[in-house]
């Protein structure tokens, strides 16, 4: 996906409109955007966030296997900076740093116990990374990830209550808009029924929420900007349900929002926290951005 964007987005370089439509749909409250350091070739292209469940501790992802941590800085509860460390290179379980070729970060979550997941494009696969640690100590492989296109492969990765790692791809191997939740038991992976693609967005970020239900944030490119959407659905054994529209933006309301982070506020809102790819082009903006959902709403858990 990333060669396809990069190509397009170059060739738009001067037909950007300077316009941010003020509106969007869903129950979603937008709470600002920070933007984030640049540092040469090696930050930007930000893929995946993942933030403690008070909102304050992140882990940052690019595109390019790179990793920064730090703290968000907030007053009363607004975005108003950050603090972090140095770039951290990731690497594979030989010791060898991620390249690009093959290698193109895109997922992250983070296990109960501290563990990290990515989920790489190109050569499809999930490497593990115990609590601190650079260097993989594992790698997770299903037969259905070498079918998935090179360019569509594993985009989110999402971790549940009770540990269960689930990946989500952001194209299949078929034309068909029913996607597979791949879900990892001790049995290995299975596949689930209930996401379905629809009106043009493709799935690039996912989370559970504090209520247990799963986030996706879907992306969808219109030759001009991008449009977002997170819809929640319910997981259960038999697969997902209850879709629920929670934020739609227009068109270049937002850059290429791909990292999605969701988690709950001290006032007992769910906040959801996105973070955006600039691709390496200096004509966009890596950014985080917020919204926050009313309470009513907020409560709403993975029941019946």
């Amino acid at each position: 996906m990333r060669k396809r964007l990069a190509v397009a987005l170059a060739a738009l370089t001067g037909l950007i409109v300077l316009f941010t439509p003020p509106w969007a749909k869903g129950p979603a409250v937008f709470m600002g955007t920070l933007d984030l350091p640049s540092n040469g070739t090696k930050l930007g292209g930000f893929s995946a966030i993942e933030l403690s469940p008070d909102g304050v501790d992140f882990h940052l992802i690019t595109d390019r296997g790179h990793l920064l941590r730090g703290r968000i800085e907030r007053t009363a509860g607004n975005l108003i900076g950050l603090r972090h460390g140095p770039v951290r290179p990731l690497r594979a379980r030989n010791g060898q740093v991620l390249r690009k070729t093959g290698n193109d970060a895109e997922g992250a979550a983070i296990a109960p116990d501290g563990t990290l997941f990515i989920s790489l494009e190109g050569k499809h696969r999930i490497l593990s990374f115990p609590n601190g640690a650079e260097q993989a100590s594992d790698r997770l492989d299903a037969a259905e990830f070498s079918r998935l296109p090179k360019n569509g492969g594993l985009e989110s990765l999402a971790i549940a209550r009770d540990g269960t790692l689930y990946a989500l791809p952001e194209r299949t191997w078929t034309r068909r808009q029913n996607t597979p939740v791949f879900r990892h038991g001790p049995d290995g992976w299975s596949a689930l029924p209930g996401y379905t693609r629809t009106q043009g967005f493709l799935p690039v970020g996912a989370d559970f929420g504090p209520n247990a239900r799963l986030y996706i944030l879907e992306r969808h490119f219109k030759g001009l900007g991008f449009a977002s959407r997170v819809r929640s659905f319910r997981v259960t054994p038999a697969g997902l349900s209850d879709p629920q529209l929670i934020l739609q933006t227009p068109q270049r309301r937002h850059g290429n929002l791909e990292g999605l982070s969701v988690w709950r506020d001290t006032q007992g809102k769910i906040r959801l926290t996105m973070v955006s790819d600039d691709n390496f082009l200096s004509l966009f903006r890596s950014q985080i951005v917020e919204y926050a959902l009313p309470k009513p709403l907020a409560k709403q858990g993975n029941q019946d």
